[in-house]
């Protein structure tokens, strides 16, 4: 029941990380932004786990459509 309740759950999910990360590339790319090297560090940092992030969402969710189909 887990798995299937992940399942219909999980593309909801990616878009919301996707959202963010395309959030964090606008706010990157702000000149305030590019003046504070360690702003810009951070959010390059936090763009880089969210794309893991996502990476690892798009994994499991081919593993629990595979898992599915049995």
């Amino acid at each position: 029941y887990k798995e299937k309740f992940e399942l219909e759950n999980i593309e909801a999910h990616i878009l919301k990380l996707v959202k963010q990360l395309s959030e964090l590339q606008r706010d990157s790319e702000s000149s305030a932004v590019l003046a504070d090297h360690k702003k810009l560090s951070e959010i390059h940092f936090r763009m880089r786990t969210l794309h893991q992030e996502i990476e690892a969402c798009y994994a499991r969710w081919n593993e629990l459509e595979s898992k599915s189909k049995y």
